[in-house]
């Protein structure tokens, strides 16, 4: 017996050494990635035949400026009335949390001048009034409601999720008509709910938004080709390690980039929660 029970056991190790390997299998919680729009299965939804348009606010600031609350105040009244219509970046310049230096290249580009702050591009169309691509933040209420009301059928989808230090961000954008233009995508990481620490103009408590963190792409954008109707798919990765992962959002804009700066359009913009997606609308 002593000789049967031995041998039984020897013939079940193989099945428990299976049983133990299979259920020590590491799980990837990472999102599917696999590209299939066209189908509902698809976490993104169906890409749409037209495309909710947004308007893309680049805001110059400054915790030295003390009329810059009321731009702030500008944008959240518009995001209160508008919702996730209105894409919001916020620069500081001369502060300590300042980003000028990468975002250098975009003023050259299009022209800085002697900006007033606050001011903000708005989807980097040149002011009808003047010469200038800024706006005081008097001037928004004029620009933003007509923007919105425009609809150049291009749209985009987000797919983000956190891997390791980093931050992943999948861009899905979608077109019906194709175009032979120099196209770009901008990405930029904000973050949300910054305590200030002596922002003229407020009381004490003012909290910031919108505070861009890092420029993902290239300064002048990533190039794509939208010469042919298909669904682009691009992937970026921020690293996030010191900021509070909560309050972190990507904001992407898909520009028109030509010759001359007045030849420059974004065309729409979207933004999603790290961690989140943006269904195809």
């Amino acid at each position: 017996m002593k000789t049967s029970f031995n041998l039984n056991i020897l013939m079940l190790l193989p099945l428990m050494v299976m049983i133990l390997v299979t259920g020590c299998k590491k799980t990837d919680t990472k999102p599917d990635n696999t590209n299939n729009t066209n189908t509902n299965t698809d976490p993104l939804g169906t890409m749409p035949a037209s495309f909710v348009q947004r308007v893309m606010m680049e805001e110059v600031t400054a915790e030295w400026c003390s009329g810059c609350p009321n731009g702030a105040d500008t944008i959240t009244k518009y995001q209160q009335e508008f919702g996730e219509k209105i894409i919001a970046v916020s620069m500081h310049g001369g502060d300590w949390l300042d980003y000028q230096a990468p975002f250098n290249p975009v003023f050259n580009a299009f022209g800085q001048s002697n900006l007033g702050l606050p001011c903000a591009a708005i989807n980097r169309i040149k002011d009808p009034a003047g010469t200038d691509f800024w706006y005081s933040y008097i001037d928004w209420p004029g620009r933003v409601p007509a923007l919105l009301a425009q609809d150049h059928k291009t749209g985009i989808a987000l797919k983000s999720y956190v891997q390791g230090d980093s931050a992943v961000l999948e861009v899905h954008i979608g077109f019906h008509t194709a175009n032979s233009y120099d196209m770009r995508v901008n990405v930029f990481l904000v973050e949300n709910n910054i305590a200030s620490h002596s922002q003229e103009g407020a009381s004490s408590g003012y909290v910031h938004q919108q505070v861009i963190r890092d420029l993902v792409t290239p300064a002048l954008g990533d190039p794509i080709s939208m010469s042919e109707v298909k669904e682009i798919v691009k992937t970026y990765k921020a690293p996030i390690s010191g900021y509070v992962a909560a309050n972190l959002v990507f904001a992407v804009s898909v520009e028109k980039w030509g010759a001359t700066a007045t030849d420059r359009e974004v065309y729409n913009a979207r933004q999603v929660k790290v961690g989140s997606i943006a269904k195809w609308e």
